[in-house]
């Protein structure tokens, strides 16, 4: 599962690369790029959370996995490793 979100991650930057690259032209140069969009990721979970012994919703172990799996990805990126919070 986390080398699947590893992917997701990596499909995402590029994304964002390129919709950050065609902005930055059109924005600084006033060039109309016909090939130009919005990009936006949503991700969604059936069930997200789940209740603690005192009855607060917290997240659950796949949003964790997630978040952890973001941050190994971007840690891998940029050669910065995140401290863990438990």
């Amino acid at each position: 599962m986390k080398i699947i979100f590893i992917y997701y991650y990596q499909i995402y930057k590029s994304l964002h690369s390129d919709q950050h690259a065609r902005r930055t032209v059109q924005k600084n140069w006033q060039i109309l790029d016909p090939n130009y969009y919005r990009f936006q990721i949503h991700v969604l979970f059936g069930d997200a959370f789940e209740d603690d012994e005192n009855d607060y919703r917290i997240p659950n172990r796949y949003v964790k996995q997630l978040a952890a799996a973001f941050n190994v990805a971007g840690a891998y990126e940029k050669f910065i490793f995140i401290k863990k919070e438990n």
